[in-house]
């Protein structure tokens, strides 16, 4: 009409350009999903934007109560099983940066495990026990010394059994060999 505005796709303002039936629509067709800033409708967001299946549009960054999900490329309610929310990283995440840990209870990665759960600096994920290898100190999950394969604490005289197959466990130590007059 004479004397409305256009918008950069040439459309109305307010329509969006559909660039399938290349003609100017005001929603995108079923099979279709509004951009971010381009007033078109596409067939899949790009690359670096997530669809927002709500508002059936691309977003650059999901809304309040979802996250976004890089493999889909979609906000999601919270995150799916594998992977916990990363807040600095508004993500999904497998893995959280150190010195933050996964918390696998609240789905979140924490400076802080909660509900008497132990810090696992190796694998940087909150557990109810310290794995093979490790032993708990201090609400934390500290590495056995290098002879121990288990361990009570840290040192080489807290093993509960040996790292190395050709040692012998004798009080608590891997040895080359027991000491004389003594049995294990």
């Amino acid at each position: 009409t004479k004397g409305s505005k256009t918008s950069k796709t040439g459309c109305a303002e307010g329509n969006l350009l559909d660039l399938a039936g290349k003609k100017c629509v005001t929603t995108c067709p079923e099979d279709q999903v509004k951009s971010s800033d381009s007033g078109q409708c596409l067939m899949n967001c790009p690359s670096q934007e997530f669809l927002d299946s709500k508002q059936k549009s691309c977003v650059k960054s999901c809304p309040e109560g979802t996250t976004p999900n890089t493999s889909t490329h979609k906000c999601i309610q919270g995150c799916p099983d594998n992977l916990v929310y990363d807040d600095q990283k508004s993500l999904c995440v497998e893995t959280c940066e150190s010195p933050r840990m996964a918390d696998l209870k609240t789905k979140k990665c924490v400076s802080v495990c909660s509900n008497g759960q132990l810090a696992d600096r190796l694998t940087l994920k909150c557990v109810e026990s310290c794995s093979i290898g490790s032993y708990e100190n201090n609400q934390e999950c500290a590495q056995c010394h290098s002879t121990c394969s288990a361990c009570f604490n840290f040192g080489d005289n807290s093993c509960l059994s040996c790292s190395s197959d050709d040692k012998l466990l004798f009080s608590s130590k891997c040895v080359d060999e027991c000491p004389t007059n003594d049995h294990y």
